[in-house]
């Protein structure tokens, strides 16, 4: 069988938004955060729907969820409400792998835990 890879190409940068929302928190057993929590993941975390997932050595709390994923397809700085789905060019779902070890319990950085982890698009959407 062929090989299907990843719904985008040529991504500048990946940004994530983290506990956003209510339910995630309190099932995470965190507060709602004041201000959104964001991240980023390297561009090589994106991976084919059917590609494996690497899981970190010395991984103990590999996690998963499954994401919405917004694709930017036009730049722009300060824009109103009313004007941002001019810049989106599709949506497609992600499952977004975490090593929580990493995250949570090793200084509270969430880029170590995310960093080595892949985004799983899927082959729709676009």
């Amino acid at each position: 069988m062929p090989r299907i890879g990843s719904c985008v190409a040529g991504v500048g940068k990946i940004i994530c938004v983290g506990l956003n929302y209510s339910d995630h928190a309190a099932e995470s057993n965190m507060p709602v955060p004041a201000e959104p929590i964001l991240f980023m993941k390297p561009t090589s975390a994106i991976v084919g729907p059917n590609d494996d997932v690497e899981i970190p050595l010395k991984s103990e709390k590999t996690d998963w969820e499954v994401e919405l994923s917004i694709v930017i397809g036009k730049p722009g700085k300060y824009i109103p409400e009313n004007r941002a789905l001019e810049h989106v060019a599709g949506y497609c779902v992600i499952n977004d792998v975490s090593e929580r070890a990493f995250q949570l319990e090793r200084g509270g950085q969430w880029d170590k835990a995310r960093a080595a982890t892949p985004l799983r698009l899927s082959d729709h959407g676009l």
